[in-house]
């Protein structure tokens, strides 16, 4: 499983150092689950030929082998991560979350709220509710599970907005655009950032409202499991913070990244809160 750790540690500070909070059983699971979601996730993200062809293969593979067929020569990876699926019972969201990144390799647009947030249920509620039944959360939970999900990856599109443009596609919702004036030539042009930072706000404030939502099922969790997940969250949440003071970060997607020192200091708050005090 050290691999895996590996995949994490050089994608994601946030993941990785969240991760190393989890009783080491459920650990070395979050591990596989985060470095094959990375492998879909990249190969979608850079859409050329090559990466669209070996996306198809992946998918093929980890459906085949959900279905029970024999796949010989799959990567040791995807048999892992299905044996895995298998075990804790989350095939459906393992086909969700599939079928929305392969939508996503041509995908540009989003028409409305309703159909970018079914993009980020698909591509990281699934990947709540997947980690809710690793760490053997009740059924109740799994709603809450999406929230969290879906709060993260509206975070992560915001953060990325830049970027995202930079390879031709826009994920705030045309309704969003079209409520503060926003069109795809103006999109970034600096006389109309003012514009294009409310509609920011505007996600932002979604994101909020659906992590505190999915809160009440924190009492649920053991206490190392909330410090790995709640971690998590706080981290990104901390990116949202720095893009509200300032949204001009979002031209600058290096200062937004957390820093080690933000990290430790968070993990410190939150085991304080959780292991000393009640957890909020």
């Amino acid at each position: 499983m050290k691999v895996y750790s590996q995949v994490i540690k050089k994608h994601s500070k946030t993941f990785y150092f969240s991760s190393l909070l989890f009783p080491k059983e459920i650990r070395e699971k979050i591990f596989l689950l985060y470095a094959y979601v990375r492998i879909i996730d990249d190969l979608v993200d850079e859409t050329n030929e090559k990466n669209k062809v070996k996306f198809k293969k992946y998918k093929n593979l980890t459906l085949n082998l959900i279905k029970g067929k024999k796949e010989k020569y799959a990567p040791k990876i995807i048999k892992d991560f299905v044996k895995m699926a298998k075990k804790y019972d989350f095939d459906k969201e393992v086909i969700d979350y599939l079928k929305t990144q392969e939508v996503e390799v041509t995908k540009k647009r989003y028409k409305n709220k309703e159909e970018f947030l079914k993009f980020c249920y698909g591509v990281a509620g699934t990947i709540g509710v997947m980690i809710a039944k690793i760490i053997n959360l009740p059924k109740k939970t799994f709603k809450d599970a999406v929230k969290l999900g879906v709060s993260l990856q509206i975070i992560n599109n915001v953060r990325d907005i830049f970027e995202d443009y930079q390879r031709f596609k826009i994920y705030l919702p045309e309704d969003l655009l079209k409520k503060y004036k926003i069109s795809h030539n103006n999109f970034i042009k600096k006389t109309n950032r003012e514009r294009l930072y409310k509609a920011v706000y505007d996600l932002i404030g979604k994101a909020k409202k659906l992590k505190e939502e999915a809160k009440s099922s924190f009492k649920f969790f053991k206490k190392r499991e909330l410090l790995a997940i709640k971690t998590a969250v706080d981290i990104y949440f901390k990116i949202a913070e720095k893009i509200e003071k300032n949204p001009e970060f979002i031209f600058n997607k290096k200062i937004l990244k957390p820093s080690l020192i933000e990290i430790v200091l968070l993990i410190i708050k939150n085991y304080f809160n959780i292991f000393i005090r009640i957890a909020d």
